[in-house]
């Protein structure tokens, strides 16, 4: 038997199918149609018509729902979709076209148990039509006929016991910042998203008895109460906006409602260090340095001061340190601030191969978590040692950023040992913020020195900074010291973190110490002519064949997953689809921020009936990142000679 034959009669058997489970399952609609009618006005020539109403309806529908098991390509693709081995050998083998294979496709196609596949998808189709008109049936005998009197008697009694209305419906919000952010409280009427500073207070109430009602923020229930003070009946909750975002839940009875809770971080201030506008070295610690720094806060600042380290020796044994601060400020809750200060370089102990750092701080009033401390990048001034000059004829140059890493590291490790001398006194909390700081501070130490490593810095004359090879093993020994005591001070193991940080500050201090001479001069000049050597190559390119990449991030294949059934079902339930898009916009708000916020319009294009395509798909680029774009296409070799 040819392929064409074997299609044709897998036709039949469909067409055949078709039609008789289009009539079981219009028999069906028009049984169960009669038994409910009838049960409500009687069963009189109303219930016979309307059940012939829904048969011809539901078989008409069934009928053109199967129209495609009249065409003989469309057979073939139903049993190409259940066959994927086949491999459209079957389509290709009933085309005219392809006779000069035809025998190679017939073999291919004959690997095929067709009326098996028939008989196993029409006892399943049979099976469920059989079962919906038994159950039809079942209902007609089972169901008594009613009289017309009582459809008229259950609409009376409908009428006089309406239902109790939603108590979700109408919500509103009154939102009061923390009292250091000198904000106003402010109101939000049916609120789907509040966006509020963490630790606001936020109460929630609606009209009606609160008794039944549930609610829950995240995994935490949260209380409902009578509203107090008011006339009519209302309830309230109240809650404090959490420091992460989370999604509230509120339920009544079969009503429920969603409510995102959106997080604003306070962040700490930012402070730019404006002079000096770069690490120095002095011949001589003579003069007077002017400093001067800016300050920005998003909510306000309260002050801000300088912080200085004056520094001597070289080895561990005869270093020593002094800190100080000056040019304290006060802002008074401004959101921006200029700090100034003037500083005698005679009168501060400097002396011949000392170092003078000096940053900037700031603080803001967050009286929850904070205060939030902002520092400013750290500048070192340097006087040379008397040796430098003997010999050669040298120009102040900029020291290596080694100087001021070696500092910085070394204050670290002053505050840790200050921090665990006063471990008893704290509480855990406190100790924990503290360790955490310092966590920061030598991560960001860290990264200093691994752009040291990578030769990201610039020298004095502007290219890219080169490590002496005597160097860098001790910057590797240092970035592994430095790692390892973030790791300590994050759960605020101070007496471990210690060993590290005297690691790393002991191979600082060995790479800072060595010579160094800062010689005029520059590097030398190359001319070349690009209108000569442009397009003057001889290699071509030969490019491979093209494979993809399997997808390496997990949580964003599952964050784009989620985000296609969202798509998915916005087109059949738009409601349900903006409650689905809040949850998820909680997940993402942590790692994609931007999509988080493009999910925020998409829920509000649902809510106002708008179409949420646009936003849908802004938040899937986030995710899924830029497309990336080929020039050209390679041949495609699947099919062989």
């Amino acid at each position: 038997m040819t392929p064409l034959q074997r299609v044709r009669e897998a036709r039949a058997v469909l067409a055949g199918l078709t039609t008789v489970c289009s009539a079981l399952w219009a028999a069906a609609a028009g049984v169960a149609v009669y038994s409910l009618v009838g049960l409500l006005a009687g069963r009189s020539g109303l219930a016979l018509a309307l059940s012939a109403c829904a048969s011809a309806g539901v078989a008409g529908t069934r009928l053109w729902r199967g129209r495609a098991v009249w065409s003989t390509e469309r057979t073939a693709l139903w049993i190409e979709a259940r066959a994927p081995h086949l491999q459209y050998a079957l389509v290709t083998a009933i085309d005219p076209r392809a006779a000069h294979v035809r025998d190679e496709l017939a073999r291919i196609a004959a690997t095929v148990d067709i009326r098996g596949m028939l008989i196993r998808s029409g006892a399943r189709a049979l099976l469920r039509s059989g079962a919906a008109a038994g159950a039809a049936v079942v209902l007609l005998v089972a169901v008594p006929a009613g009289r017309p009197s009582d459809l008229a008697f259950r609409r009376t009694r409908a009428a006089s016991a309406p239902a109790a209305p939603n108590r979700l419906s109408k919500l509103a919000a009154h939102v009061t910042p923390p009292s250091y952010a000198h904000q106003p409280a402010r109101d939000v009427h049916d609120p789907a998203v509040i966006s509020a500073l963490v630790g606001s207070v936020i109460d929630i109430s609606g009209h009606g008895p609160g008794a039944g009602l549930l609610a829950t923020l995240g995994d935490d229930s949260v209380d409902v109460t009578p509203a107090a003070g008011t006339s009519a009946a209302q309830w309230d909750l109240r809650v404090t906006m959490p420091a992460h975002s989370r999604l509230m839940r509120l339920r009544d009875r079969d009503y429920e409602r969603l409510v995102e809770f959106d997080a604003v971080a306070d962040s700490p201030p930012s402070v730019v260090l404006g002079r000096p506008a770069r690490d120095s070295t002095l011949r001589a610690a003579r003069g007077v340095l002017r400093i001067d720094a800016q300050a920005t806060d998003d909510i306000g600042l309260r002050d801000g001061y300088f912080e200085l380290i004056v520094s001597a020796g070289n080895e561990e044994g005869s270093y020593r340190s002094v800190e100080r601060k000056v040019g304290m400020a006060s802002f008074a809750d401004a959101r921006q601030g200029a700090m100034a200060a003037t500083i005698d370089l005679a009168s501060i102990g400097l002396m011949a191969g000392g170092r003078l750092s000096v940053r900037a701080v700031a603080r803001d009033d967050n009286a929850l978590s904070g205060p939030g401390i902002g520092t400013s990048e750290t500048r070192t001034i340097r006087i040379a040692a008397p040796g430098e000059y003997d010999s050669l004829a040298v120009e102040a140059g900029v020291p290596p950023p080694v100087d001021s890493a070696e500092v910085t590291q070394r204050m670290i490790v002053e505050r840790t040992r200050a921090l665990a001398r006063a471990a008893g006194r704290l509480t855990r909390d406190t100790l924990l913020r503290h360790a955490e700081r310092l966590s920061r501070q030598e991560d960001q130490l860290s990264e200093r020195v691994q752009s040291l490593l990578n030769g990201q810095d610039e020298d004095e004359g502007g290219g890219p900074l080169v490590l002496p090879d005597w160097q860098r093993p001790l910057f590797d020994t240092a970035l592994r010291a430095l790692g390892d005591a973030a790791a300590e001070l994050h759960t605020a193991r101070l007496g471990s973190a210690l060993v590290p940080e005297l690691v790393a500050l002991r191979v600082l201090d060995r790479a800072r110490a060595g010579n160094r001479l800062y010689l005029r001069g520059g590097a030398p000049t190359v001319v070349v002519n690009t209108a000569r050597v442009r397009l003057t190559g001889q290699d071509k390119p030969d490019a491979g064949p093209r494979t993809a990449e399997p997808p390496t991030d997990t949580a964003a294949l599952a964050a784009i997953g989620r985000l296609d059934a969202v798509a998915q079902l916005a087109r059949k339930a738009p409601q349900a689809a903006a409650d689905s898009i809040a949850v998820l916009r909680i997940a993402l708000t942590g790692a994609w921020p931007s999509a988080a916020a493009a999910l925020e319009d998409a829920a509000s294009a649902l809510r106002a009936s708008r179409d949420p395509a646009g936003s849908l798909a802004r938040a899937r680029r986030v995710i899924a990142g830029a497309p990336s774009v080929v020039q050209g296409l390679s041949a495609w070799d699947g099919g062989g000679e």
